[in-house]
């Protein structure tokens, strides 16, 4: 059996994770090679 709802709830899932690992790697490039971001990210600290 076939169910579309499950379909789209790994659908969902793994592109939540897909983003999520891709905004941290983007973070820590910017923190490490930016000094621009990583002084706004000081700064709201």
């Amino acid at each position: 059996m076939f169910i579309w709802q499950d379909v789209f709830a790994f659908i969902i899932i793994s592109g939540f994770k897909v983003t999520g690992t891709l905004g941290l790697i983007l973070i820590y490039l910017g923190t490490t090679n930016d000094p621009i971001t990583r002084s706004l990210i000081y700064a709201r600290r």
